[in-house]
């Protein structure tokens, strides 16, 4: 088959070449690792189709397709798997610093003035003060 996804009525089919070396994260957003093999076990109740994930260690686990929200860029499973890892969670990220770690806001020292300017009596551009001649039309200022 080849390696791209079909889509028939709302279900959507991957060949196996397609889902393999993908990124697998869980549903906390921490990445488990990548698609190494997938097992399908016929016989018994019912089939089972299981994903093998290697993890940046080495470590391997096995993930069920029940357990898949999406295949797109990455495998993303709609159950947490990483417990022992601290994930942030988006409203913390995001969250004000708490009032005792926050540093006095310094009010930004104030523009200087601008320079005083000569007005140009034929074209009406404003020249710097110690201008003879207008930067526009050449006409004398003094």
């Amino acid at each position: 088959m080849p390696d791209r996804k079909k889509k028939d009525k709302g279900k959507t089919t991957f060949s196996l070449s397609s889902i393999l070396k993908k990124r697998v994260i869980d549903s906390n957003g921490g990445i488990i690792g990548s698609v190494e093999d997938v097992t399908v076990t016929i016989g018994g109740t019912k089939p089972e189709a299981l994903l093998s994930i290697r993890s940046e260690e080495g470590k391997t686990a096995q993930v069920s397709f029940t357990d898949i929200a999406t295949i797109s860029e990455v495998v993303l499973l709609s159950k947490v798997i990483l417990k022992e890892a601290e994930a942030i969670k988006p409203a913390e990220a995001f969250a004000p610093a708490k009032p005792g770690k926050i540093a006095e806001v310094q009010t930004p020292p104030t523009p200087p003035e601008p320079p005083a300017t000569k007005k140009c009596a034929k074209c009406g551009f404003e020249n710097t003060t110690d201008s003879k001649f207008c930067i526009k039309c050449g006409n004398n200022l003094a």
